[in-house]
């Protein structure tokens, strides 16, 4: 059995790249899971995103490219976590709008920008993109999306800060290294940071917690409201109240293109990413979570 008549069949019925399905289409053509499994990564590498059977977005509305200038600075839009080159079509759009609907004059991108499959520390795809090429898919992305919010805080999250842990494994002094702004040419509006605290609410990217509650339980060990990305499969908005205080958090779910080869690993997993995005009004006292609509 060739690889074309395999490639062939996977592009008519591309619901069969996924890597759950790679067994069954290895016991149709007799061949191994992991010859399929081979054949599937690229193709995803090299074919359109429509055809990967990813998540699309309802276009009705028009896209949006332009920065939005005007905006109320105590109104706060939360992008959540990116993962660049691997960001889902339309979800910078989507929190764009977001942004002029809710009058948000302050963006903070709550971490992982990007994603660094290549030069990371777990195990990578053989087949996927080389570290250069991931580099350059990644700053093409964020290209729109600096052209599209000129000024935001960046809390840098565990995948931001790759470039940086490789260099240390390297045995690289701090002194070789570029800021994030040059590594990503992001403009000089963006405020690359660990945290950053806006009318009371501390916005960080939430590494080193995780589940349903770690935004809440964050929150509630700092006793201060709070905002956290990370977790990807979360979304929510929580409240703990006692004698003393009212205090919040909000867990932001992601912006990213879960078909991408970089999120296999959860393709069995039962719950999967929340394609959201967060705005805190009233100076604060006001957290909501916004979910993409999609199709």
């Amino acid at each position: 059995m060739s690889n074309q008549e395999i490639r062939d069949f996977l592009n008519k019925n591309p619901e069969f790249l996924f890597q759950s399905k790679h067994t069954e289409v290895a016991k149709l053509f007799n061949v191994t899971a992991e010859r399929v499994r081979g054949i599937a990564r690229r193709m995803k590498n090299n074919m359109p995103p429509p055809q990967l059977g990813k998540i699309t977005v309802n276009n009705s509305r028009t896209q949006v490219s332009r920065a939005f200038t005007g905006g109320d600075p105590e109104n706060v839009l939360v992008i959540g976590d990116l993962h660049a080159p691997f960001i889902l079509d339309g979800y910078l759009d989507f929190c764009r709008r977001t942004q002029e609907e809710y009058n948000c004059g302050t963006v903070v991108q709550i971490g992982d920008l990007t994603d660094g499959h290549s030069y990371s520390y777990h195990e990578h795809d053989p087949d996927g993109m080389s570290v250069g090429a991931e580099y350059n898919a990644a700053k093409d992305q964020l290209a729109k999306l600096f052209q599209m919010f000129p000024k935001a805080y960046c809390t840098l999250g565990n995948h931001d800060m790759l470039p940086f842990r490789k260099a240390k494994t390297a045995g690289l002094s701090k002194a070789f290294m570029k800021t994030p702004n040059d590594i990503w040419g992001a403009p000089p509006g963006w405020t690359f940071c660990t945290e950053v605290e806006i009318n009371g609410v501390l916005y960080t990217h939430g590494t080193g917690s995780s589940g349903p509650n770690g935004a809440f339980n964050r929150a509630k060990d700092s006793r201060t409201n709070l905002v956290m990305g990370h977790t990807h499969s979360f979304s929510s908005v929580q409240y703990a109240a006692s004698h003393k205080d009212l205090i919040w958090a909000m867990q932001i779910g992601c912006g990213i293109d879960r078909s991408a080869y970089a999120f296999e690993y959860g393709e069995t997993f039962a719950k999967k990413p929340i394609i959201s995005c967060g705005v805190v009004l009233n100076s604060g006292k006001l957290p909501v979570v916004l979910t993409m609509p999609l199709v």
